[in-house]
């Protein structure tokens, strides 16, 4: 069972519109080919089956979106990153789900202590400002997290994901088209 409570967050609360990040999930869903490497990534091409091919070009999508200048502070559109990241990380067993839970919380703790003391561009993968920390984030990325867990069982012919991975803790910029 899940533990979905988020954690806490120091300093002030940004809360996300819940139906607005479910719109930029399911836009992705319905544009996923649109991502610029759609057709010529070489880990897209290695995973089984169109369901999570088209989940992994979805968050790639998604992430592509944000990093155009003046969308990476957009909170839903973060949300929705957030979640599609912990979805097909898990679903395509890249990493356990007790691990992405671990993950998820650690992530946005330490974004919003970061905060706290101004250091919040420590936490950038880009010259562009990251949305500000939020636990309605932690509430979409363990949502992600369940759903990728069920997609891995029924998509995935239920593969065993790592123990541990070291290389998710690097996720973020660790493609050269970044």
């Amino acid at each position: 069972m899940t533990d979905a409570t988020p954690v806490p967050m120091p300093g002030k609360l940004v809360h996300v519109d819940d139906s607005k990040v479910q719109e930029h999930i399911n836009w992705a869903w319905s544009n996923y080919w649109r991502w610029p490497y759609a057709f010529s990534d070489s880990y897209l091409k290695s995973l089984r089956g169109v369901f999570l091919k088209r989940l992994y070009a979805e968050f790639r999508l998604l992430q592509w979106e944000r990093r155009k200048p003046g969308r990476s502070a957009d909170v839903n559109l973060a949300a929705a990153e957030h979640y599609l990241f912990a979805r097909q990380a898990v679903a395509t067993a890249q990493v356990s789900a007790f691990q992405m839970r671990q993950m998820v919380r650690g992530y946005e703790v330490t974004k919003a202590i970061l905060e706290t003391f101004g250091l919040e561009g420590l936490m950038r993968t880009t010259s562009e400002p990251t949305a500000p920390s939020s636990p309605d984030h932690v509430r979409w990325g363990l949502k992600g997290v369940d759903d990728g867990e069920r997609d891995r069982l029924t998509h995935n012919g239920g593969a065993s994901p790592p123990v541990f991975s070291r290389s998710m803790y690097k996720y973020g910029s660790g493609y050269g088209y970044y």
